[in-house]
């Protein structure tokens, strides 16, 4: 099995499932502006990050390796954080900044959440009446 093989079969099947109410998204924004309060301000959330499944994929060095562009890594990282955010339940904590916002929540994360209809609020507020402040 070669490389991306393996990676695939990784991101298809590595454990990302959260417990209902515990899943965290923290943008790199919010991480830049709150470099020592953000760990905190989630607690015992779990983000993607955390997951076996992310953990195993950096593992494999896919932004590290010849075999494979990264592009492939990207859309391989992608099947993974889907499947995460296809998992969670409940409400989910946010972490983005209120004057930059990132690309990747915009363009990633949001859609995600947004598509489940188990997930039903963001930092307790209604879902859809929290993404208004990014879509507007």
């Amino acid at each position: 099995m070669n490389l991306k093989e393996r990676a695939i079969l990784v991101a298809k099947t590595f454990k990302v499932r959260t417990e209902r109410d515990r899943a965290a998204v923290v943008t790199e924004g919010y991480k830049q502006a709150h470099p020592y309060e953000w760990e905190n301000e989630i607690g015992k959330k779990v983000k993607f990050e955390d997951t076996p499944c992310y953990k195993e994929l950096v593992k494999l060095g896919l932004y590290d390796s010849k075999e494979i562009s990264k592009a492939e890594a990207d859309e391989i990282f992608l099947i993974a954080r889907k499947r995460f955010w296809q998992m969670v339940c409940g409400n989910v904590t946010a972490l983005i900044p209120e004057t930059t916002v990132d690309e990747h929540w915009l363009a990633v994360d949001l859609p995600l959440i947004l598509a489940n209809t188990a997930i039903r609020r963001i930092n307790g507020e209604n879902k859809l009446e929290f993404a208004k402040k990014y879509t507007a």
